[in-house]
């Protein structure tokens, strides 16, 4: 029988397109070049795959066909203030609710704090499967995989303000998490200090 888990190769192209999606919709957003409804779709896609991203490193879903981060390599939940944010964003964006306010009042949405929680994630676990030859030889994982990670570095640097450690000049680097959690699992990788900034808050 055949088991979610069982197709992970192909389930990883999902994972790294939802990386893309948010790196994307993020840094569209952060230029600054949009308004009115063309903003509101950019925020709207970036919250929707943050929340998407939040629940895969969490890996708390009652749903067996649910993706995990530990159905690859590791655990990487976010810290409390950003799941905060989450919960939010169930209740104002995925569902339609009471809770929803209109702008002005509306608190608005701190992406920048919520992309440097999770891009460094995303990066960690980048690093944990790239050696996965498995999971690397299945259509283009490889590329895809190695694309993201010059460009997620490249945001989290740039455009979030926070810092790549290199551990060695020769080969893989030393894997150090920012999280703690015991299903993380050594293997090559910087570590990625996500340093306190600004907040700044985009509304919809």
């Amino acid at each position: 029988m055949t088991t979610p888990q069982s197709n992970r190769p192909e389930a990883l192209h999902h994972v790294l397109y939802e990386f893309q999606m948010l790196h994307w919709a993020g840094t569209q957003l952060w230029a600054g070049m949009q308004s009115g409804l063309m903003k509101n779709a950019l925020l709207e896609s970036f919250l929707v795959h943050a929340r998407c991203i939040e629940e895969f490193f969490r890996c708390a879903s009652k749903y067996p066909n649910t993706m995990k981060s530990s159905d690859f390599a590791l655990s990487l939940p976010v810290d409390a203030k950003c799941a905060e944010e989450i919960k939010r964003m169930h209740k104002e964006l995925a569902h339609l609710t009471y809770e929803r306010k209109r702008s002005p009042e509306a608190p608005g949405w701190d992406t920048k704090g919520i992309a440097r929680q999770l891009i460094a994630r995303c990066l960690e676990f980048l690093w944990a499967v790239r050696y996965a030859e498995a999971l690397m030889a299945y259509a283009d994982n490889r590329v895809f995989t190695e694309t993201l990670i010059q460009a997620l570095e490249g945001a989290f640097v740039s455009q979030l303000g926070c810092e790549v450690e290199q551990r060695s000049s020769m080969g893989p680097v030393a894997f150090i998490p920012t999280s703690t959690s015991a299903d993380i699992q050594p293997g090559g990788g910087p570590h990625y200090l996500v340093r306190p900034a600004d907040r700044t808050t985009d509304h919809s």
